[in-house]
């Protein structure tokens, strides 16, 4: 909101100083501590003296609402185009990044309610996998 001359010199100042992604690695760090039961909290004192942003379940739903639906309609359609129906699915597999998000756990249990859900190593399941198949490839 250019109108706020305040935020505006905020945003100029994360600009000047290359904050971006430094403010981006706060907020995954608060996203996985709302994601794991906490409370998140995005420190900015590089921008403004005792600046903090706070983050807790329910605005995290509240903003990533859509972005689940969208990821959960996309697996409807995916599973609709295999030509079978959510009540086949026999599986969810969760590992890393957003399937660490209740919300998105949630929505997908609603979506194949058939299904039992599996979780992997949020921090080893997608190399792990890629490991086994270039194994598979290159052998």
């Amino acid at each position: 909101f250019y109108a706020e001359p305040d935020l505006h010199a905020r945003l100029m100042k994360i600009i000047a100083k290359r904050l971006g992604h430094l403010l981006l690695g706060r907020v995954e760090d608060a996203k996985i501590a709302v994601s794991n039961g906490g409370r998140g909290v995005v420190p900015m004192s590089e921008v403004e003296a005792g600046l903090a942003s706070e983050l807790d379940t329910p605005m995290l739903e509240t903003v990533l609402e859509a972005k689940c639906a969208a990821i959960v309609d996309t697996a409807r359609r995916a599973v609709s185009l295999a030509g079978i129906s959510a009540e086949k699915v026999q599986t969810l597999y969760f590992t890393g990044g957003s399937a660490a998000l209740p919300a998105l756990r949630d929505a997908f249990g609603a979506a194949f309610p058939q299904a039992t859900p599996v979780f992997g190593d949020p921090f080893g399941s997608v190399a792990k996998g890629l490991g086994i198949r270039a194994a598979r490839l290159f052998r």
